[in-house]
C-alpha cells in the first residue's frame, strides 16, 4: 500500500508518501517497488522535495527501496521496528536514507507497552491489555536537510531526546 499527501510546513507544501512493504516474496517486491514508481509519476514536476516513510520488515527491504528510488526522492526513512539504527547515509543519487528512524515514547518497556503484561501474555497465552508504559520516555527521529531547488538531500542526522534532560515546566508537576 502506497499512497501521498502535500504537508505546510516553512510557508510551503511539501508532498509526503507512505509504503508498507511486504517483501516477504520476489512478487511482492516488485509490486511494491513498482507502487512507489507510480506515486511518482502522480507528483507535478515542480515538486522537487520528495520523503518516503517506508513501513517493512526487513533491513534489507528497507535499502532495496532506497536504492530503487535513489536519485529520485529527497529521503527515504524506515519506521517499523522502533529501534533507531545507525546507517544514516545519503546515496550517491542524493536521496538520504536510514533504516529506521527508531520510537518515540517509553524506551523501558516493550514497544511501548508494560514489560510485564507483554512478559505474561507471552509467556502463558493468557490474552492481557497491554498498559502503556512511562519509564525512560524518548523521542526518536532522523534530521534531514534538503536543497529545495534540486531535492537533493545534503545532509541526514540521528536524533534521541531523552525526557530526562529536559527542563521541567510547571505542566509537568516538576
Amino acid at each position: 500500500m502506497i499512497g501521498w499527501s502535500l504537508r505546510r510546513a516553512m510557508a510551503r507544501e511539501w508532498p509526503c508518501s507512505a509504503c508498507w512493504g511486504e517483501f516477504s516474496c520476489a512478487a511482492r517486491r516488485l509490486s511494491v517497488l513498482r507502487a512507489a514508481e507510480r506515486v511518482l509519476a502522480e507528483l507535478p514536476n515542480d515538486v522537487r522535495v520528495r520523503v518516503l516513510d517506508f513501513h517493512a520488515e526487513a533491513t534489507s527491504d528497507m535499502q532495496l527501496m532506497g536504492r530503487f528510488l535513489d536519485g529520485r526522492v529527497s529521503a527515504v526513512l524506515g519506521t517499523h521496528t522502533h529501534v533507531a539504527t545507525a546507517d544514516e547515509q545519503i546515496f550517491p543519487g542524493g536521496t538520504g536514507f536510514q533504516c529506521d528512524v527508531g520510537m518515540t515514547g517509553p524506551y523501558e518497556s516493550i514497544l511501548g507497552r508494560k514489560i510485564d503484561r507483554v512478559m505474561e501474555t507471552t509467556l502463558n497465552f493468557t490474552p492481557t491489555y497491554f498498559e502503556v508504559a512511562t519509564g525512560d520516555v524518548r523521542l526518536s527521529g532522523t534530521i534531514i536537510d534538503v536543497d529545495a531547488e534540486t531535492g537533493r538531500c545534503t545532509g541526514i542526522q540521528r536524533l534521541v531526546v531523552r525526557g530526562d534532560d529536559l527542563p521541567a515546566t510547571a505542566e509537568s508537576g516538576d
